[in-house]
């Protein structure tokens, strides 16, 4: 999956994907990197 492979990435400090249940093709991703 896409998500975890991103968690592993170097620098990556979260990554968090959310699905609105009403609405599958409609998401939010949450990234916080060390730097830019």
């Amino acid at each position: 999956m896409a998500t975890e492979t991103t968690r592993k990435e170097e620098g990556n400090i979260s990554y968090i994907l959310h699905e609105d249940i009403n609405i599958s093709s409609k998401v939010v991703i949450l990234e916080e990197w060390q730097a830019q």
